[in-house]
């Protein structure tokens, strides 16, 4: 192949490659901007109460291929299925959105109280979670040990209580003192080691250390 044609081809080829690095990129850029206007259109509708409108736009932003949402966008949906009564999906955009890290804590708070008035409206009533009034948080109780009832004592195991240790040989039984209870028939508990309690998880939050609470729904 002669030196000129060579050279045309490679720069043919390295001019196609720059094109379509070029081409993705913007194609990338105009894709940010098709989100960022479809989210503020959808964002104005739902402030201006046109929560209808903004419910389609927002949807219409979802379907957007590979498009990175900002986190308002699933708080604002949510707001906008609440005032269409539809709560099974706006209780979904605000749980949704509460997992995002970098969603405001005052957004957050607003999120939540949406939730309760869905249960509200749902249930009468809705829940919460609170520290267990059990435990008081640490996720373990103390109970009284279920072995010795709580006296803190237990009938020795070796002796069965009696006393008494008896060792079987080809001459007939031996008898002796109980070298683990010193033939008292009764020793300190095995589970609690005399302290009358053990750790166990809590019974009421399940290890937890949180319960589930109801709150009472206000007539506002």
């Amino acid at each position: 192949m002669k030196p000129f044609i060579l050279f045309l081809l490679l720069f043919t080829s390295v001019c196609a490659l720059g094109y379509r690095k070029t081409n993705t990129f913007h194609i990338e850029e105009n894709k940010d901007s098709i989100v960022q206007a479809l989210y503020q259109n959808a964002l104005g509708l739902c402030q201006e109460k046109k929560y209808q409108e903004s419910e389609k736009v927002f949807k219409q932003l979802f379907k957007t291929k590979d498009a990175v949402m900002p986190d308002e966008s699933a708080y604002y949906y949510g707001v906008a299925s609440f005032y269409l009564k539809k709560y099974t999906q706006s209780k979904k955009a605000f749980l949704r959105f509460e997992t995002l890290k970098k969603a405001s804590d005052s957004l957050k708070k607003e999120s939540l109280e949406f939730r309760y008035d869905i249960e509200c409206y749902e249930r009468g009533y809705f829940e919460y979670e609170d520290t267990c009034s059990q435990c008081h948080g640490v996720g373990v109780s103390q109970e009284n040990c279920p072995t010795c009832k709580g006296n803190g004592r237990q009938y020795c195991p070796t002796c069965s209580g009696s006393g008494v240790a008896v060792s079987r040989t080809s001459m007939g039984d031996n008898y002796s003192t109980c070298s683990k209870c010193g033939g008292k028939g009764i020793i300190d508990c095995l589970t609690c080691k005399g302290t009358l309690k053990v750790n166990k998880s809590c019974s009421v939050c399940k290890g937890k250390g949180k319960q589930k609470m109801k709150g009472v729904c206000s007539d506002e």
